[in-house]
């Protein structure tokens, strides 16, 4: 068997082939749990820092809506006090309103009352006046049949002016009394149970008395 053997010279460069070494298991292990470890920090960190922008992002949430709220509510507050403030005002208005014109009603009532009061009495007396004599007489005489001892006091121009009525009393033994203090168409009778008053003060009593029925209270004179 011949061995070749290969010529050395010093002077030409000669590069030596090395064989790569196969690495550990171990070290690959540990290298992939270190990368593990790694790689589940940063999970962490990203976690961590997610859940913390999340909480940040909530709580300024929190805090622009409770910002909102009681802006909202201090908002409907002030809303609420102008409102009952304006109602307040509008009730000061209407009460006044209503004083002014009760009181204006009570004035036109009285002024009214007595306007009333007056034309009535105008109004009856001139009736009283377009009533014949001669009727109120027999009207009068109507009232004391059968009664004794009575008294008729006339005005002195109906004496003079109404002679048969005069006649007339005297024959049923009437009292006759003449009075200037009556005015022309008043009379009074005494009779034995009570006066028939036909004066027109008698007449103003009762209209009086009516109006005071009617109104609620006695009208001024």
């Amino acid at each position: 068997m011949i061995i070749k053997k290969r010529q050395l010279f010093i002077d030409s460069p000669y590069v030596f082939s090395q064989t790569k070494a196969t690495e550990d298991p171990t070290e690959l292990f540990k290298k992939a749990e270190q990368e593990l470890r790694d790689a589940h920090e940063q999970a962490n960190q990203i976690i961590n820092e997610a859940q913390l922008k999340a909480k940040q992002i909530i709580e300024n949430a929190k805090k622009d809506s409770q910002s909102i709220l009681e802006k909202s509510k201090k908002e409907a507050e002030l809303a609420q006090s102008q409102m009952k403030a304006t109602v307040q005002t509008l009730n000061k208005i209407v009460e006044e309103f209503r004083k002014q014109l009760n009181s204006k009603i009570a004035d036109i009532s009285n002024e009214l009352t007595e306007i009333l009061h007056i034309l009535t009495k105008k109004m009856a007396y001139r009736e009283i006046n377009k009533v014949d004599y001669q009727k109120k007489i027999e009207n009068i005489l109507s009232k004391i049949i059968g009664m004794s001892n009575i008294k008729v006091t006339m005005n002195t121009e109906d004496f003079e002016s109404f002679p048969q009525i005069v006649e007339q009393f005297k024959s049923l033994g009437m009292e006759l009394v003449k009075s200037a203090a009556l005015k022309r168409g008043e009379i009074i009778v005494d009779t034995e149970i009570g006066v028939i008053d036909g004066t027109n003060q008698y007449l103003t009593q009762i209209i009086d008395q009516l109006l005071e029925e009617a109104f609620g209270s006695e009208p001024t004179s």
